[in-house]
């Protein structure tokens, strides 16, 4: 795992030729994958999926490689998995899907390849935030244009009550609220 997670690709492409078990689990349910995606390392994760690794295989937490890339922001790998049939719409166990990693971190690139290969936009996380929430509450504009342009539903309320253009006031965000305004 640590030759995928370091971005080692001989390494990598030696313990494959050996028959390394590429699919095993760590003690939270990371696999080489997983690392891979979380640094961004394209060549390993190209690597490992020719190899037959599991693109959809969770952590403990159901985190998947296709999350843990769209946090991170590495929107060529997120490519790569979803051209490997990654699925757009496993969520970690707290309800965060990999749209939402991506809107709460700004990655405005990986949002729109998600939003392309149709990524559920209105989904709601335990607390009932959506991806558009996020972006409002962390100030992400960009983010916020490409959602309320692929139709999120502006008006979607927490289980608190709040929908994004509230959280936008809160924060003080007025470019966003200006937004939601004229949705």
């Amino acid at each position: 795992m640590t030759a995928s997670f370091e971005g080692h690709t001989d390494v990598v492409q030696t313990l494959i030729e050996a028959k390394a078990q590429i699919n095993t689990q760590d003690e939270y349910g990371a696999t080489a994958l997983h690392l891979a995606a979380l640094e961004g390392k394209v060549d390993v994760v190209r690597l490992l999926t020719e190899a037959q690794a599991l693109v959809n295989i969770q952590t403990e937490n159901a985190v998947t490689p296709l999350y843990t890339a769209s946090w991170k922001g590495h929107g060529a790998v997120v490519k790569l998995l979803l051209q490997q049939h990654a699925d757009v719409s496993i969520c970690k166990t707290d309800g965060w899907t990999p749209l939402m990693g991506a809107s709460f971190e700004g990655h405005t690139d990986v949002v729109q390849t998600l939003i392309e290969a149709k990524a559920q936009i209105n989904t709601q996380k335990e607390d009932g935030a959506t991806a558009l929430y996020l972006a409002a509450q962390e100030g992400k504009v960009d983010v916020v244009r490409l959602l309320t342009e692929a139709q999120a539903l502006v008006n979607i309320r927490t289980k608190k009550g709040s929908r994004p253009i509230d959280i936008a006031r809160s924060k003080s965000h007025s470019e966003i609220v200006e937004i939601l305004q004229r949705m």
